[in-house]
């Protein structure tokens, strides 16, 4: 389990890395190396969305994943689905349970993600 002064170093980073100005195509590996500190990534789908519309509008693909992003973009585009990006990007915990259909409490005790500022 990572400490939490190395969770908030590494946040931390990925906060730094987020304000540094650095293009997208720059910035987008830079905040995935921070987050694999924190996390095991195999591989990643790091999409841009455009804030008004939450359409995706590119996106840092590592293979394998590559090969299937087509696939991901007809889910995601051409059919009904509870579990659609713009959906989840603007719902809350109780939200994402109700449209999945999964219960809203957890036998597990709450915890705070190291990515809330609570």
């Amino acid at each position: 389990m990572r400490s939490t002064a190395a969770t908030a170093r590494a946040e931390n980073a990925v906060v730094r890395l987020c304000h540094s100005g650095l293009g997208v195509s720059e910035l987008q590996p830079r905040v995935l190396s921070s987050l694999r500190t924190l996390m095991p990534v195999d591989a990643a789908f790091f999409p841009t969305a455009d804030p008004e519309t939450l359409l995706l509008t590119g996106a840092y693909v590592e293979e394998p994943l590559g090969a299937s992003t087509p696939l991901f973009l007809a889910n995601e585009f051409g059919v009904p689905d509870v579990n659609k990006f713009a959906s989840l990007a603007t719902a809350t915990a109780g939200g994402i349970c109700a449209c999945t259909g999964r219960i809203t409490r957890s036998a597990s005790p709450p915890t705070r993600s190291p990515w809330s500022r609570g």
